[in-house]
C-alpha cells in the first residue's frame, strides 16, 4: 500500500527516498522543475509518510553550465537522498535562409531580380546567373533587362538579349574583343566559314570574324572574294 500524507508524528525519522522528478534532462538556464518528485519519510516504528515538497531543502541544482552528471540532494529532518540531473547546451537551430544563395526566382518588392549570397542581396556580382525561368544577366546583383551583348560565366560566352541569355540565337554578335559566331546562344569557337549579318557578309575564323583575312571563301552559294574579312562583291578576275 502506497504511504499517505498524514499529520506529525513524535517518532524518529530513520531516513528519507526520493523519487526523481519526471524532468531530469535541463537546457542551461532553465529553473528546476519539481513535476514528479515525490520523498518518502521513513520512521523507527517502520511506516511511512511522503512529504509535503514545501517542508524539504532542495540544493546542488545548478543549470548555469553544462555537465552530464549533477547530483541533487533533498534534506528533511536531517535526512538526506539524493538524484542526479543533467544539464546540455542548448542547441538553437540555425535559422532557414529568407533567400537561397544565387539570382532568386520572385521579384523584390521593387520589382527586381536580385542575386543573394549568405541571405543577403550580393551586389558586387556581375556576370551570368540563373534560376527556374532561364539565364540573366546580372549587374551589380541585380538582373539588367536593359542589356544586350555577349556575356560570360564559367561554360563560355551566351548572346543575351533584353537581360537573358536567347538560346534561340544563332549569328554574329560583338563586344570589346571582335566579332563572334554564335551558335544557339553560345559562342562558338569551332566554326568556320562565312556569315551574314546586317552589314554584309563575313568570313569567321575559329569562331570569330578574320578581319586581316584576304582572299577566297566557300558557302552553299559558291566561292567569293573576301577583302578585310568581308566579301567583296565588286570584285572581279
Amino acid at each position: 500500500m502506497a504511504p499517505a500524507l498524514v499529520g506529525t508524528k513524535t517518532v524518529a525519522i530513520s531516513g528519507i527516498k526520493v523519487n526523481a522528478p519526471t524532468k531530469t534532462v535541463y537546457d542551461l538556464g532553465e529553473s528546476f522543475d519539481t513535476t514528479g518528485m515525490t520523498v518518502t519519510a521513513s520512521y523507527e516504528d517502520g511506516t511511512e509518510d511522503v512529504v509535503d515538497l514545501s517542508k524539504v531543502i532542495i540544493t546542488g541544482f545548478d543549470s548555469s553550465k553544462v555537465t552530464e552528471k549533477q547530483t541533487v540532494t533533498v534534506k528533511y529532518a536531517g535526512k538526506t537522498a539524493t538524484f542526479d540531473v543533467e544539464i546540455r547546451n542548448i542547441i538553437i537551430p540555425e535559422p532557414e535562409p529568407t533567400h537561397a544563395d544565387g539570382l532568386a526566382n520572385e521579384m523584390a518588392e521593387d520589382g527586381k531580380w536580385y542575386v543573394y549570397r549568405d541571405n543577403a542581396v550580393d551586389y558586387g556580382y556581375t556576370g551570368l546567373a540563373a534560376n527556374e525561368y532561364g539565364w540573366f544577366m546580372v549587374v551589380n546583383g541585380a538582373v539588367d533587362f536593359g542589356y544586350t551583348g555577349l556575356a560570360a560565366n564559367e561554360y563560355g560566352w551566351f548572346m543575351v538579349v533584353n537581360g537573358a541569355v536567347d538560346f534561340g540565337y544563332t549569328g554574329l554578335a560583338a563586344n570589346e574583343y571582335g566579332w563572334f559566331m554564335v551558335v544557339n546562344g553560345a559562342l562558338d569557337f569551332t566554326y568556320n566559314g562565312l556569315v551574314q549579318n546586317e552589314y554584309g557578309w563575313w568570313k569567321v575564323t575559329a569562331g570569330k570574324v578574320d578581319f586581316n583575312y584576304n582572299g577566297f571563301a566557300t558557302n552553299e552559294y559558291g566561292t567569293w572574294y573576301v577583302r578585310g574579312g568581308k566579301v567583296d562583291f565588286s570584285y572581279h578576275m
